[in-house]
């Protein structure tokens, strides 16, 4: 799957944290973000995992503009910088129920999945 994005831009507050990038994220290619405290690693990949939906630029998906980003999170995967902000409930199970909630399984699906 290819990915693109094209002059993202994220501000808050007065601050500009992301300022016009575009990069291509090529089909069948490992890509790692990497960069120094405060550089914009994790905004960007909020972005690009439908976290965050405050910003300006456009997110391609196979060369169609996403409006939705509920596709991404099936595609592109995602690991926390700390595995303590990654979990928000106190079971595994409980966890896993909160994503499939997110995306509106159905409750006899759920299970199934978990």
């Amino acid at each position: 799957m290819e990915l693109k994005l094209k002059n993202i831009t994220y501000r808050r507050e007065n601050h500009t944290y992301l300022d016009n990038i575009s990069y291509t994220f090529e089909k069948e290619k490992i890509n790692l973000i990497i960069g120094p405290s405060g550089s914009g690693k994790s905004i960007l990949t909020k972005i690009i995992m439908g976290l965050e939906k405050d910003y300006d630029g456009n997110i391609l998906l196979e060369n169609k503009k996403i409006d939705n980003l509920l596709d991404i999170p099936f595609k592109v995967g995602y690991a926390f910088q700390k595995s303590s902000y990654s979990f928000f409930n106190e079971t595994v199970y409980k966890e896993l129920e909160f994503g499939l909630n997110k995306y509106k399984y159905r409750l006899s699906k759920k299970d199934k999945q978990i």
